[in-house]
């Protein structure tokens, strides 16, 4: 059988007002903040960090917040024109990749294609000078097929 403390979830009340004064632990440091709304500069406690972050733009001047807003949006500008001038790099690369691939691919075709006509004429007995001017290929190479 379960019990109510099975089912029900278990609350603990904290008196923030009645908190001592001295930061001990990360769990102090927390109630000074909910207290005080202050914040250690040296802390090092999880969550605190991105807090004094947030804490010290909510205290910011109408006229602060606004260069801070255009701020982030002047970053977030460059870091989309990078992105896309990168995507753009990356895009031109791999067309270069694939023409220059193409045409090697296309020069080994026709490489292949000019050592099976030699070595087709080789076996058909024609003349080495025949063979060498239709192939391009020297009369070493012939000589090796």
């Amino acid at each position: 059988p379960k019990t109510a403390s099975d089912i029900f979830p278990k609350y603990y009340l904290i008196r923030i007002n009645s908190y001592r004064k001295i930061v001990a632990d990360a769990i102090d440091e927390w109630m000074t903040f909910l207290k005080d709304n202050s914040i250690k500069e040296d802390t090092k406690v999880p969550g605190l960090i991105e807090a004094k972050e947030q804490l010290k733009i909510s205290k910011m001047t109408p006229a602060e917040r606004l260069i801070y807003d255009r701020h982030l949006d002047a970053v977030e500008l460059e870091v989309d024109a990078l992105t896309n001038s990168e995507r753009e790099g990356e895009q031109r690369g791999i067309k270069k990749g694939i023409a220059r691939g193409i045409a090697q691919g296309r020069a080994q075709g026709r490489q292949e294609a000019l050592l099976a006509l030699a070595r087709q004429m080789k076996s058909d007995n024609m003349p080495m000078d025949m063979i060498i001017k239709y192939s391009g290929l020297t009369q070493d190479d012939i000589n090796n097929l």
